[in-house]
């Protein structure tokens, strides 16, 4: 990616005004002095598609005098991503008819149902893949329902490893077509950065109504939250999960006492607060009241984080720095202290790619991780020492 923007300047600003699916008339007066203003075109259609707002910014240009050179490039954009959301939407469908049939309790996580309710509708955030949750005991049973379905998994696996599966991780992906389902049974981390149960999120579940089928979702409290748990995880390098944070925390029906007593919980309230700081210097709005004003220290992430949103991606800044950020993050010394912990020895779907074990010592997973992540940052320190 080449494209790039100070967040103050007018295409900054532009994009900012208009990750929002509705303006008001002060707000749509601005959106038409900005795009008298932008003279890197090239850069906002770039930086819109990247970060994910781009149906919402074609949603509002097409009230401007913006080029239309900008306004086709959108669209071609926005056209592949209402028919990845058409066909998620179905996908989703059909779960929702072999989950029935089975009597398996599940709900979609983010994707679609995030759409709807930020936005009002499908397709104004690109659908991506589909999040769906199931309980530890039912995960050996529905990743052999997917595979019956015609889902084969991401990484190549043999038979007689579908059934290890759940006992060396907590989430899985399966494709079928254009269609791609990661199967979660745990929400929160190895370290517990983030304790909410599956049967707490199952018991709380709401009904979305996506097009023509009926999503179960996270309850509201519980989406609000795990959106800046989710965004902060990945230091909220995507706008757009800044945008639908915003619309979803701005919702009249968000019980914000509920959501301040949720996020104490669950030791998530730097973590909420930070996104709430995100909202007001990207977006200009105040959300939340002054329920997380005490929380010290994350006015200068939230600074540093919003200043190189629209800027040119530098290098990963690797495990360790990314661990630290992270432990800044949590709400007390116990949780800082797993971060690492989590980062050496929790396993993830990289270690089953990378570690050929055999079946009877899978359950080394944890003690091997270390060893492997030595070998790959040792190899890259020892490549940029070289040049």
């Amino acid at each position: 990616m080449t494209a790039a923007c100070a967040i103050d300047s007018a295409e900054g600003q532009l994009l900012r005004l208009c990750a929002r699916p509705r303006l008001t008339e002060a707000q749509r007066a601005t959106a038409r002095e900005l795009v008298a203003h932008c003279t890197d075109w090239g850069s906002v259609v770039e930086l819109a598609s990247m970060h994910g707002v781009a149906a919402l910014l074609l949603r509002h240009l097409k009230e401007t005098d913006a080029p239309r050179e900008a306004i086709d490039a959108l669209l071609s954009g926005t056209r592949a991503a209402v028919v990845g959301s058409l066909i998620v939407e179905r996908e989703i469908g059909k779960l929702r008819e072999l989950f029935a049939r089975e009597r398996i309790e599940w709900l979609v996580v983010k994707g679609v149902p995030l759409s709807v309710d930020a936005y009002g509708e499908v397709g104004l955030r690109p659908a991506g893949d589909v999040d769906v949750l199931v309980r530890e005991a039912d995960a050996a049973r529905t990743l052999a329902l997917l595979r019956a379905e015609g889902f084969t998994s991401m990484l190549p696996l043999r038979d007689a490893d579908w059934a290890d599966v759940p006992g060396a991780m907590n989430e899985w992906a399966l494709v079928r077509g254009a269609a791609t389902v990661d199967l979660h049974w745990a929400l929160g981390s190895w370290g517990g950065a983030y304790p909410l149960t599956t049967e707490e999120a199952l018991a709380g579940r709401r009904e979305v109504t996506c097009g023509t089928v009926v999503v179960p979702t996270l309850g509201l409290t519980e989406l609000v939250v795990y959106l800046a748990v989710h965004a902060a995880k990945h230091f909220w390098e995507r706008f757009e999960w800044t945008a639908s944070f915003r619309a979803v925390a701005a919702r009249d029906d968000v019980d914000w006492d509920a959501v301040a007593a949720h996020a104490a919980a669950l030791r998530a309230r730097r973590r909420v607060a930070l996104g709430l700081r995100l909202v007001e210097r990207l977006m200009g709005e105040r959300l939340g009241g002054d329920r997380f004003d005490d929380v010290a220290g994350v006015a200068g992430i939230a600074g540093a984080i919003a200043e190189r949103i629209f800027a040119r991606p530098h290098d990963e800044p690797g495990m360790w720095p990314q661990a630290k950020l992270t432990m800044q993050l949590m709400d007390g010394p116990l949780d800082a202290m797993r971060v690492p912990l989590e980062a050496l020895f929790a396993p993830r779907v990289t270690d089953w790619e990378a570690l050929s074990v055999p079946r009877q010592l899978r359950f080394l997973f944890p003690l091997l991780r270390p060893f492997r992540l030595v070998m790959k940052y040792g190899r890259r320190a020892v490549g940029k020492g070289g040049r």
